[in-house]
């Protein structure tokens, strides 16, 4: 990331389902299928940097997604200044599953893409903004 711009972040609180003791709980089933459709749809807005009008769409389309499958959405928005002075429009997005229960499970990842895509191996695609879909954007989870 570069020096000054913020990282959005699409942030998904969940709670496992409550479970007698010493149970586990169901574990839903993953579909491929499904999660490289949603990948893909989410690379067609093209590049993601913020201030843009394909991060704006991106961060749209997350956000009623996010409204379909889950019981809470929250939404913080803010103005980044870069080193440079330029102001950019940012963007989290937080959104929960049975808020009430203690036990949780946090899903964090970013949907946004750096103006520039340094490591890219042709040189000459370094200059442009990457679609994001293999920039080193990870996702990551944590039981607590």
């Amino acid at each position: 990331m570069t020096k000054g711009l913020a990282v959005a972040m699409a942030v998904a609180t969940l709670s496992l389902s409550a479970s007698p003791a010493g149970a586990q709980p169901a574990k839903p089933g993953f579909d491929g299928d499904a999660a490289l459709r949603y990948a893909r749809e989410q690379v067609a807005f093209g590049p993601r940097v913020p201030g843009t009008a394909a991060a704006q769409r991106a961060g749209d389309w997350l956000v009623q997604q996010m409204r379909l499958r889950t019981d809470t959405v929250i939404v913080q928005q803010w103005t980044h200044r870069t080193a440079a002075g330029a102001l950019l429009p940012m963007r989290n997005i937080f959104a929960q599953i049975r808020p009430e229960l203690t036990d949780r499970v946090l899903y964090v990842a970013h949907w946004d893409t750096r103006p520039f895509a340094d490591a890219e191996y042709e040189v000459e695609a370094r200059a442009r903004a990457g679609d994001g879909a293999n920039d080193g954007a990870a996702a990551f989870g944590f039981n607590f």
